[in-house]
């Protein structure tokens, strides 16, 4: 079931709870009532959303793209242009691609069957955002994307401000760096340093890459 068809059924199960109250009633005001609640509630989940943290913009797709809002398992079709935001998932079907540009001057290219969970993307200065002063050492980075399955390009040139991109298998710090990364249904990563330097850290132990 996609997000409209959830909303259609959420508000008509409330209309139908309004209308037998207002039936009880007798209020003449029924349809008037249901409208105003239904009118407010849209504009709460509008003004929630629109307080979220901007991540990115979808610039390029290719076949099938569908994105899932944050804290949502409700995937829906993906747009030219579309707004991303902290939380937010997108994922490439069969024979599809997709390309974000991120506010920390990321560029990723998700390759066909990716699943990519922005998890924290913080606004770089250069792009007209507020930045976010860089993590000190030990801290989470911060931006952080999480790669379940599938195949990304990334690039980001910032070498300042570290960041880090998840698997099942593997953590990668990264600072000023290209790369491609594949990662198996089963979590397996494989990952190829094209610049830059990036640091790998697993149960195991870690390992530089320069």
């Amino acid at each position: 079931m996609n997000g409209w068809a959830e909303l259609v059924a959420l508000s008509l199960k409330r209309f139908i709870k309004l209308r037998r109250l207002a039936r009880d009633l007798k209020h003449p005001w029924g349809w008037l009532t249901f409208l105003l609640i239904l009118g407010l509630w849209l504009l709460s989940r509008s003004e929630a959303r629109a307080d979220s943290s901007l991540a990115g913009k979808l610039i390029n797709l290719q076949g099938s793209v569908a994105v899932a809002l944050a804290g949502s398992q409700v995937w829906q079709p993906g747009k030219l242009n579309q707004d991303l935001f902290v939380g937010d998932a997108v994922q490439t079907g069969p024979d599809s691609k997709a390309a974000i540009l991120c506010v920390d001057e990321s560029q990723l290219k998700l390759n066909e069957n990716t699943l990519l969970v922005l998890n924290n993307v913080a606004p770089s200065a250069r792009l007209g955002y507020a930045e976010v002063t860089p993590a000190k050492a030990g801290e989470t980075p911060s931006s952080l994307y999480k790669v379940l399955h599938g195949e990304l390009w990334l690039r980001n040139n910032k070498e300042k401000f570290p960041f880090a991109v998840e698997t099942p298998a593997v953590t990668a710090a990264i600072r000023g760096t290209e790369f491609n990364l594949r990662v198996g249904r089963d979590g397996a990563s494989y990952l190829t340093l094209l610049n830059g330097s990036l640091q790998l850290v697993n149960d195991y132990g870690q390992l530089l890459l320069q």
